[in-house]
């Protein structure tokens, strides 16, 4: 071999040992395979694509049609009923003022939830310093509580009511 040939050989090992990293198989046989169902999975693909975008552009303009038949419900009304401009006016602000009710009461909730557990943790504390004097004073063992570092304020309302007790 002329030393051409041998650098042509190379160069044709390394394509090889390349395509073979790159597609990640081990012989010819599996190389010839996967280049031969490399056109059929790229049409496979391209039709996917193809269908993919026409569903995409069938949303979109079911999107936009939506939309414009709101805004003409929105301006005309629907018909024969009485849904004009003021009455979704009025419906939006109803909406609204529900919802500035419902943050209301969750932060009604969530101050009482926290002066609960505070309340909680403050008879905790007195059943801890009162603990030592209980035998003596009622002549009984220890009194028996539930889970004392629960978070739930319905148990913790309802432990602390059996505490005070």
């Amino acid at each position: 071999l002329t030393q051409e040939s041998a650098a042509e050989i190379s160069v044709f090992e390394e394509s090889i040992s390349h395509i073979k990293l790159s597609t990640g198989v081990n012989n010819m046989t599996e190389m010839i395979i996967k280049m031969c169902q490399h056109d059929e999975r790229q049409a496979e693909l391209l039709r996917d694509n193809e269908n993919a975008e026409a569903r995409l552009n069938a949303a979109k303009k079911a999107f936009f049609d939506d939309q414009e038949e709101l805004e003409k419900i929105k301006t005309n009304g629907i018909g024969n009923t009485d849904l004009d401009r003021h009455y979704v006016a009025s419906i939006n602000n109803s909406i609204q003022s529900e919802q500035s009710e419902c943050k209301i009461m969750r932060s009604k909730n969530e101050r009482l939830e926290v002066l609960l557990l505070g309340l909680r943790q403050g008879c905790i504390r007195l059943y801890d310093r009162l603990l030592p004097y209980y035998s003596a004073l009622m002549g009984e063992g220890e009194p028996e509580l539930n889970d004392i570092d629960s978070t739930n304020a319905k148990k913790a309302a309802k432990d602390t009511e059996k505490i005070m007790k």
